[in-house]
């Protein structure tokens, strides 16, 4: 009876897992859920990021769920790969983003990985220039 009464558990908590779907979570890009405030390029991952690199500056605007992240003490870490070519850029706070002076500006299809610490936590962000 307990063997019986065991499979029937099981099979309706697969049931009802299939029945509930995919979750919601920030483990990839939901570009389509939520999108750049600022023009830049957007990423999705243990918080909302918006990055973007003009006018000799280099910015990163953090939010989770459309609320500005704290940035006091943060840091990050740029680095942008084209080709063979490897570029390092460390950015500090700077009001409502972190920021860094940089003459470079990525071609298309470069790619850019951010490395993030804040609030004692790290977290990774990637994006590719279009």
């Amino acid at each position: 009876m307990k063997k019986v009464l065991l499979a029937c558990f099981l099979g309706l908590g697969t049931q009802m897992a299939a029945v509930a779907g995919p979750s919601h979570s920030h483990d990839h890009n939901h570009a389509t859920d939520h999108k750049a405030m600022h023009g830049g390029l957007f990423y999705q991952a243990a918080y909302d990021y918006e990055l973007l690199i003009k006018d000799v500056q280099a910015l990163l605007f953090v939010t989770d769920h459309g609320k500005p992240v704290s940035l006091s003490g943060a840091t990050a870490k740029l680095t942008i790969l084209e080709g063979s070519k490897r570029t390092d850029i460390v950015l500090s706070p700077s009001g409502e983003s972190l920021s860094a002076k940089t003459t470079i500006k990525p071609s298309a299809g470069a790619k850019v990985v951010v490395q993030l610490r804040v609030a004692g936590k790290s977290s990774t962000a990637k994006f590719t220039f279009p």
